[in-house]
């Protein structure tokens, strides 16, 4: 008789709001991300994405969040396990998504892309 093959792991879904700073929260949780060797695509609005850029280079005086924004060119992109998106965009390449746009009505959603969609020209 032979073996079911398993079914894929399912993804694990993690909601995080009414946090008392959220731009100190973004830094911790990405800190755990990189440091877990995972990659993240961060989706947050334009004011807060340049707020967290600058965030993560001074979270922590001992120690680098490598990131870059996703208008970064491609050799910078490819090379940073964290970028940060002022948008809703696709990236296959991330295994963790932070998604803290607001008011999403459209059928657009931040993420990996779906297998049946083409994909932006970005390296992953």
């Amino acid at each position: 008789m032979r073996a079911l093959p398993s079914a894929p792991a399912a993804p694990e879904v993690a909601f995080h709001f009414n946090v008392a700073e959220p731009l100190r929260h973004l830094c911790r949780l990405l800190r755990k991300v990189n440091l877990a060797g995972m990659s993240a695509l961060v989706c947050v609005p334009p004011g807060l994405a340049r707020e967290l850029d600058q965030a993560l280079w001074t979270f922590a005086a001992e120690e680098f969040i490598p990131h870059a924004s996703w208008s970064a060119d491609a050799l910078l992109q490819a090379h940073s396990p964290i970028l940060i998106a002022d948008q809703a965009v696709h990236w296959p390449g991330a295994q963790v998504l932070v998604n803290a746009l607001r008011g999403r009505r459209s059928g657009t959603a931040c993420g990996p892309a779906p297998l049946d969609r083409p994909t932006s020209s970005r390296a992953g």
